[in-house]
């Protein structure tokens, strides 16, 4: 059986993930302009076209950033809490690699 020293930095890995998280989101807001949100299109070509950063923010790409890093957590959480009830925390964890 794992100590919890050989899990500490997965431990603390999975602590950091959720402001790790909002911080992208936040940075995804921070870059969006809801006025000029493309519609159509012509409009996402253009928006590609002059702009391929703004582009990405539109388009979420922060995002598989994102749950990538809360995958991390709930792996953490898994570790420390599979103890408890293994057949639970085993399907718990499926459902969070399905969200």
């Amino acid at each position: 059986m794992k100590t919890n020293k050989d899990w500490q930095l997965l431990y603390r890995l999975g602590g950091a993930a959720p402001f790790i998280t909002i911080f992208f989101y936040l940075c995804q807001l921070m870059f969006i302009s809801w006025d000029n949100y493309p519609a159509t299109i012509e409009q996402w070509f253009i928006l590609f076209d002059t702009n391929k950063i703004r582009a990405l923010f539109y388009l979420n790409s922060l995002d598989m950033i994102s749950i990538g890093t809360l995958g991390i957590m709930y792996l953490a959480l898994y570790v420390r809490l599979k103890e408890d009830n293994q057949s639970l925390m085993s399907i718990s964890l499926f459902f969070s690699y399905l969200g």
